[in-house]
């Protein structure tokens, strides 16, 4: 099964802030579904053996999020963005004809794709939407996530490296450095340990994706960027002394 691109690999999270105050309970995210069931890909034939591994079925169950609480042109611009992932999941890597569900003893492909609130309030919204891929007969699954920060006075995306001054940004870096030594140590690449680049540079986040929680800007990189498979995702959490929150963020836009 091909990988995700890092543009489209939706663990996504969604950061939204209003330009006009609004009650944080009138806000909310509803599941869409996707994609449920059992695939056969099309002019595929199983390589292995069929009566135990069949890599041409694939089990989905693919879920999107669905805003509303906010103008019907912002839930638009936010849909469309939180249901990139979903599809291109069930569009590329779960494509098929439907068909019944083979036998318990027959391992197929799985693709499974959700979403969770992580943080509310009248300004903000963080979500949280991630994958997990498997290819039958793979010794594990391929899992990853997505972070977005939305203005919701016009849905455009609030991305802390476009608005950070340089001092904030070189904080922001050298903090980074030091949290993964001192969280994941030995576990980093050692690629990682001696990295002198930058993670955050203008616009970007490197192999990682940047969203917004209840204690800060949670930066989580993909499989295998930096560390092995068994260390996951690594997760660090940037303080608001550093980078402010995302409220504090829309007025300098």
């Amino acid at each position: 099964m091909r990988p995700l691109s890092r543009s489209l690999t939706l663990i996504a999270t969604v950061a939204i802030g209003w330009a006009v105050a609004a009650d944080a309970a009138d806000i909310a995210l509803s599941p869409v579904k996707v994609s449920k069931g059992y695939f056969r890909a099309e002019n595929c034939e199983p390589e292995a053996n069929p009566a135990l591994i069949n890599e041409c079925v694939c089990a989905a169950d693919i879920v999107k999020a669905r805003v509303s609480g906010v103008s019907d042109a912002v839930a638009t611009v936010i849909d469309n963005q939180l249901a990139q992932l979903p599809e291109q999941l069930a569009g590329e890597s779960c494509a098929g004809k439907s068909v019944a569900a083979p036998g318990s003893d027959i391992q197929v492909s799985k693709v499974t794709a959700n979403y969770r609130v992580v943080y509310q309030s009248p300004q903000a919204l963080s979500v949280l939407v991630s994958y997990s891929s498997y290819g039958a007969g793979a010794a594990h699954p391929t899992s990853g996530s997505e972070g977005y920060t939305f203005d919701l006075a016009t849905g455009k995306t609030i991305n802390p490296p476009e608005v950070l001054t340089r001092e904030q940004m070189k904080k922001a870096n050298e903090f980074i450095r030091t949290e993964l030594m001192r969280q994941y140590g030995n576990s980093l690449f050692d690629e990682a340990k001696d990295r002198a680049e930058p993670y955050l540079t203008d616009g970007s986040c490197e192999d990682c994706t940047l969203y917004y929680g209840k204690d800060g800007w949670n930066l989580r990189f993909q499989l295998y960027a930096i560390a092995p498979y068994a260390s996951g995702e690594p997760e660090i959490t940037i303080p608001t002394t550093i980078i402010p929150a995302p409220e504090a963020l829309l007025t300098r836009k």
